[in-house]
């Protein structure tokens, strides 16, 4: 019986493959929980990409510090998650998702996937009735209702530095038997951010910058990803003492005067050029409101070095011509 489920099941992907493969966080990232972001041991280092007859069982600890132990690749995967929706299509390993969250956008193929809930609004009877062998989701509070319901559930906050972007990539490598692809993956984007560092290794210092999160003058932190790339890029992040995520005020920003205000909302970007009470700071004198796609800035996966790269030529237009 479990050889002809899984032979069905099988079946059932490659028929998913043939109409259109399947991979957006906060948007919807934005409200991620901030423990570990999960490790893994493998009793073999040198599988091929999709040879799953020789997978080794994979023992992964989630971000709640459980132990999740897998003795076959999962082959129906709910991925509530697009993180894991990005980096499984960067792998080639797209075609074992079965069900995703009503924001993942990318890659195209995924709008063919069924969708099992928004945001923290997750639909256990949707899951259940997709028959996965596999939940990942990137917050806890669905974990137990998840379980209880029979589900394998792997819990894995997003990445919260740059490192951890590519051993996520490793990591799906290694739970899907695509150890080979995970690690090329991973090594593409870290030859990426290398390039990255060598073209500005000459510079000593960027400029004062204030990031735009959200209306409200919300911005990040240095401890969050986003505040961690311009640490990467030597710009001068004026939320200097914010931890996570917060708001600064008006009087804060004309004090801190940034030259460069980035934001991942291009209706922002007008209001800031209309506020009387910010005419004299430095980046609205020079008009230097800069958009980046919100779409790459929110998903901490495989396409994060884009954003990276497009905010490196945001701060730095003269050296990325």
């Amino acid at each position: 019986m479990l050889l002809a489920r899984s032979v069905s099941r099988l079946v059932a992907n490659s028929r998913r493959l043939l109409v259109g493969l399947c991979t957006l966080s906060l948007a919807v990232g934005m409200a991620c929980d901030t423990e570990s972001t999960g490790s893994v041991t493998s009793a073999t280092p040198t599988v091929e990409p999709t040879a799953v007859d020789t997978f080794s069982p994979v023992t992964v600890t989630d971000s709640d510090g459980r132990e999740i132990v897998f003795d076959e690749p999962p082959e129906r995967i709910v991925a509530y998650d697009s993180v894991t929706v990005e980096v499984l299509y960067a792998i080639g390993e797209g075609q074992r998702i079965v069900g995703t969250h009503d924001f993942a956008t990318y890659p195209p193929e995924i709008d063919e996937v069924p969708r099992v809930g928004s945001f923290f609004d997750v639909s256990i009877e949707k899951i259940v009735e997709l028959d996965p062998d596999l939940v990942n989701i990137w917050f806890s509070s669905s974990v137990p209702a998840l379980e209880n319901a029979g589900q394998k559930v792997l819990y894995l906050s997003e990445p919260e530095d740059i490192d951890g972007i590519s051993e996520r990539m490793r990591l799906w490598g290694k739970i899907t038997g695509s150890v080979r692809a995970g690690e090329e993956a991973a090594k593409t984007f870290e030859s990426r951010i290398e390039q990255l560092r060598a073209r500005i290794a000459s510079l000593e210092q960027g400029p004062r910058i204030f990031h735009d999160a959200s209306a409200g003058f919300w911005t990040a932190g240095p401890d969050t990803l986003v505040g961690q790339v311009y640490d990467l890029l030597k710009a001068q992040n004026i939320a200097h003492e914010v931890s996570g995520y917060a708001q600064l005020s008006r009087e804060v920003i004309v004090e801190r005067d940034p030259e460069l205000i980035i934001t991942a909302h291009p209706d922002l970007e007008q209001a800031y050029y209309d506020d009387p009470a910010l005419t004299d700071v430095a980046a609205v004198r020079d008009k230097r409101i800069e958009t980046i796609d919100p779409d790459i800035i929110s998903v901490a996966g495989p396409r994060y070095a884009d954003a990276i790269e497009q905010l490196a030529r945001l701060i730095y237009p003269d050296l990325f011509q």
